[in-house]
């Protein structure tokens, strides 16, 4: 139950913290994509328990997530989500008009599956997981992803 609450936080950390909950883990031969994939359904139903300024930043976004790689080129999974910030598209590529662009490092993911925390997932946050807004609402919910990774990282968990 923990790990599908998580899954609502933020887009990103929810499509990661889905590989999290998944029971065999991170496999090294297996896509981010692909490990991903079984838990667009799980993402959607459980995106009416965000709270409404949390459901904001991740409503109406077109996001590449680039998984970063140091034995091979990095990946990239596109996701887009509608005015309810369900999960419309699912992509093994950038979506068109990209609105956030998310970099996560290597070794992130394993490592936030040996912590198995939502504080950790936030303290990675402009770290270990960095946003980079596109256009002027895409800054401004980048700011917050950002204060949010800042404020955790200040109080621990």
């Amino acid at each position: 139950m923990k790990r599908v609450r998580l899954l609502g936080l933020l887009l990103a950390v929810s499509m990661i913290f889905a590989v999290l909950a998944s029971p065999g883990g991170v496999h090294a031969s297996d896509s981010y994509y692909d490990q991903l994939q079984q838990y667009v359904a799980t993402y959607n139903s459980s995106i009416s328990m965000v709270p409404g300024p949390l459901r904001f930043i991740l409503q109406d976004q077109r996001v590449a997530m680039h998984f970063e790689s140091a034995v091979g080129p990095e990946e990239v999974v596109g996701v887009v989500t509608d005015e309810q910030a369900v999960i419309t598209g699912y992509l093994q590529s950038p979506p068109d008009n990209l609105t956030l662009r998310i970099r996560v490092s290597e070794g992130t993911v394993p490592r936030l599956i040996d912590e198995n925390s939502g504080y950790a997932v936030l303290r990675a946050i402009g770290e270990d997981i960095r946003f980079e807004g596109v256009g002027i609402i895409g800054r401004i919910k980048t700011m917050i992803l950002h204060l949010a990774g800042t404020v955790a990282r200040m109080f621990g968990g």
